[in-house]
């Protein structure tokens, strides 16, 4: 079998060679750079036949997706699972393994471990890796040492990974739409003010949260020296669950104040109603489908979980007290087939929108949209580059899809 790549993935493919196959690719969500890497393990397959690749995944769904692509362009060559009730290895599926990030670190070295003197060679896969390159888990993984590795994201930070190699090759929005594989689209950028009573109580939260922080950072001195400030929520997260199921009361009045004043930007009474409004041009008026997006902000993805959650279900509320279309929130509290019928539903429906919490990641397929409104943006490069991402899908009359972002004016210096 010979894989049919798009020119930009045989660049990438040749790229990643001349690294010596050690590196990662960085591509626009809905550009196919998971054929560099089907195209990258069709090549070492030829050589060696015996090659074990370990693909590492964030999500049982996008292992699922993985195993059935797999399957698909390999006929005959057994694809096994790790992660989401499987406990495959080596011994039974040695063309390939695919594993959710958590379930993978309690089980690589000793599936692999047969890789380290023998004749047989390991390839790692790190699909959609900014998800865990920080993460402890994903350190675990890279420590060992694989014969090749690949790694594959929209937009990664660090140009280099330890144990996962260099960025080798990029492939941005500008490229793919002059490849005609994403279309063009229009960004707007717009800003609402708080109410004067919202400012006073954001204001006031900013400065417990930063007194708060300081008493965190004393209290936990030893423990939180020298952790990176994209690790400082998540070491804070471990720090806070003690030994006998009680919770660090100093953490977690830090959470509570967060949670306070992330309540205040999302919920804002301005940004709810000129979202209204956006819905109601673009979706009501305008016949179109859209997407709003619920982003996180902070680090303590908990906090964002939950405040996400309470405004796109009073967004939702608004949406149906003012206009009538079809309208759900998304969430992953939602069971896969609840999931499953809510998408089916959105692609079915002309005039809807779909108010997504944060789940609305790899791993599920979106249907063809005309617009995206960011009620709540983010620092995060990446995390913009990978929603308007999500959005991107070529359709059949060419549409050009708008993409809002809402920003919060006083909160704009942490939102930006």
């Amino acid at each position: 079998m010979a894989l049919q790549l798009h020119p930009w993935q045989e660049s990438a493919l040749a790229a990643w060679n001349r690294a010596k196959r050690q590196g990662i690719i960085e591509a626009v969500t809905g550009s196919g750079k998971t054929y560099v890497a089907f195209g990258a393990l069709e090549e070492l397959q030829n050589e060696d036949r015996r090659l074990n690749t370990l693909i590492v995944v964030p999500t049982v769904p996008l292992m699922n997706q993985w195993v059935s692509k797999l399957s698909e362009l390999f006929p005959g060559r057994r694809v096994g699972r790790i992660g989401g009730g499987f406990t495959d290895d080596f011994s039974r599926f040695p063309f390939a393994c695919v594993a959710v990030i958590n379930s993978a670190v309690r089980h690589t070295h000793r599936l692999l471990q047969h890789t380290l003197h023998g004749p047989v060679k390991s390839f790692l896969i790190a699909d959609e890796c900014h998800h865990y390159i920080d993460a402890p888990v994903f350190r675990q993984i890279r420590s060992f040492p694989f014969h090749y590795t690949l790694g594959l994201s929209a937009t990664i930070d660090p140009y280099e990974v330890p144990g996962l190699g260099k960025v080798t090759f990029e492939y941005g929005f500008g490229d793919a739409n002059r490849d005609d594989l994403v279309p063009s689209f229009d960004l707007v950028n717009t800003t609402v003010s708080l109410t004067r009573g919202e400012q006073e109580d954001y204001s006031q939260f900013s400065e417990k949260i930063g007194e708060q922080i300081q008493l965190v950072r004393e209290a936990f001195y030893y423990e939180l020296l020298n952790v990176p400030e994209r690790e400082f929520f998540q070491r804070l997260k471990q720090l806070m669950a003690r030994d006998d199921g009680s919770q660090d009361p100093v953490i977690k009045r830090l959470f509570g104040l967060i949670f306070k004043r992330t309540r205040i930007y999302y919920m804002s009474e301005r940004k709810m109603a000129l979202a209204t409004d956006l819905i109601r041009a673009l979706v009501h008026d305008g016949r179109k489908k859209a997407i709003v997006f619920f982003e996180r902000i902070d680090s303590a993805e908990d906090v964002q979980t939950d405040v996400a959650m309470e405004a796109a279900t009073k967004l939702r509320s608004r949406i149906q007290e003012a206009m009538t279309i079809w309208c759900r929130v998304f969430h992953s509290g939602l069971q896969r087939t609840e999931r499953d019928q809510v998408l089916n539903d959105f692609r079915a429906n002309g005039q809807s929108a779909l108010l997504a919490c944060r789940c609305l990641d790899e791993g599920i397929d979106i249907p063809e949209v005309d617009a995206a409104i960011l009620v709540a943006s983010t620092q995060s490069r990446r995390q913009r580059i990978q929603r308007i991402g999500r959005t991107l899908r070529r359709g059949k009359d060419d549409k050009r899809p708008l993409i809002v972002t809402l920003f919060c004016l006083h909160a704009r210096r942490r939102e930006l």
